[in-house]
């Protein structure tokens, strides 16, 4: 028996054949999906005014987390366990809703949306709780902690 080709050709002499195809071709262009008006893919950098882009992202959620365990020594070293417990509760609580309730691994997340152009739920998950939940608890406290910290006044 003669073998199969894997991938069958069609002549271009047939135009029944021709005209199926570029049928076939029409139906999945109508159905193709554009990206909304105004949409900008995600980008590792973006100079500019702000600047931007998901490293930069990234690179500020680390600062802000080292930012924040700082203020938390801080008020420890000065016997304000309340506002270091407040502190802590505030970072481990966006923490665990990142890799638990989230399941999300920041840096593998930071790469799948760069590569995608696109943020990922895990994501936007981190920069949700970063900015719903961490953010605004430390922005509160942050300016005491400050204060108590001599080098920093």
């Amino acid at each position: 028996p003669k073998p199969q080709p894997r991938c069958m050709s069609l002549p271009a002499e047939d135009p029944a054949a021709m005209s199926d195809l570029l049928s076939i071709s029409a139906a999945v262009a109508k159905y193709t999906v554009a990206p909304p008006e105004g949409f900008t893919p995600v980008v590792a950098f973006r100079c500019g005014f702000p600047p931007g882009g998901l490293l930069v992202d990234l690179a500020l959620w680390v600062f802000d987390f080292g930012n924040d365990g700082y203020q938390m020594l801080s008020f420890a070293s000065h016997g304000d366990w309340a506002f270091a417990a407040i502190c802590l509760g505030a970072m481990a609580f966006s923490m665990l809703l990142v890799l638990v309730g989230f399941g999300v691994n920041p840096l593998a997340d930071a790469r799948q949306s760069l590569k995608r152009g696109l943020e990922t739920k895990g994501w936007s998950g981190i920069m949700f709780a970063e900015q719903a939940i961490e953010a605004p608890i430390t922005g509160l406290i942050a300016p005491y902690g400050m204060a108590l910290n001599g080098s920093l006044t």
